[in-house]
């Protein structure tokens, strides 16, 4: 039986066995107020920046107050380089459709080439050659059996999707935080206001910043709140 997905008051997860999603000590922590639509079944999936391997490209992607950041850095935003970071950010999103279009879609919007990253990586048909560069990071879950992992490389839920993803959301944030960072690309010159925008970069905050030797957890995270939401 499924694990109760709330917090206990000392900030760990609870134990108790929940079918469906909260024991009876931990409903009250559903995000109160928030309304979902009807429950309809569909995919999560993680991505990445294809931009973040090319070893060329460097300069466009800006982070602040990474953990261990020197003290002359601090709240300064500074360049980031996948290879030589023990971080990795990725996006966790949701789809009723199918993923490769989806992630076709938001390539169409930010202007960046979209990496799928999920325990086999390697074998998803729509992403580049450079996504093996991406095995080392996860290879030890190649050999795990996930219970919502599809073929196409994202994990299905058969519930309530919307619920699902927020609940992965604020799972994700709880343990790593949001990453706050600005990139070139997904933004029309002619809407830019920031102060940034002026050298073409626009501001996000809905990365996770996550550990290279705990994409594993993600992977258990994503596919035990999709499979607990998929049960009747």
């Amino acid at each position: 039986m499924s694990q109760c997905l709330g917090t206990t008051t000392k900030g760990v997860r609870c134990k108790i066995p929940a079918p469906h999603g909260y024991c009876h000590y931990h409903k009250h922590q559903i995000s109160p107020g928030k309304q979902y639509p009807e429950p309809s079944p569909g995919f999560i999936y993680i991505y990445t920046l294809n931009k973040f391997f090319n070893k060329r490209e460097n300069n466009w992607f800006k982070v602040r107050n990474l953990p261990n950041t020197p003290p002359k850095h601090k709240d300064k935003w500074i360049s980031y380089e996948l290879r030589k970071s023990p971080y990795v950010f990725l996006k966790v999103g949701m789809t009723t459709q199918s993923v490769k279009k989806r992630i076709k879609q938001w390539e169409d919007k930010c202007h960046h080439d979209i990496m799928l990253i999920n325990p086999h990586t390697d074998k998803v048909v729509y992403t580049n050659k450079l996504s093996h560069l991406f095995k080392r990071l996860a290879v030890k879950d190649k050999q795990k059996t996930y219970s919502s992992l599809t073929d196409e490389g994202a994990f299905y839920c058969s519930g309530n999707l919307a619920q699902a993803e927020g609940e992965i959301h604020k799972r994700l944030w709880s343990k790593y935080g949001k990453g706050s960072v600005s990139c070139k690309g997904c933004s029309d010159n002619s809407t830019r206001t920031n102060e940034l925008f002026v050298n073409g970069f626009n501001i996000h905050v809905e990365w996770f910043l996550i550990p290279k030797k705990e994409i594993s957890v993600v992977y258990d995270t994503v596919d035990g709140i999709c499979t607990t939401y998929s049960q009747p």
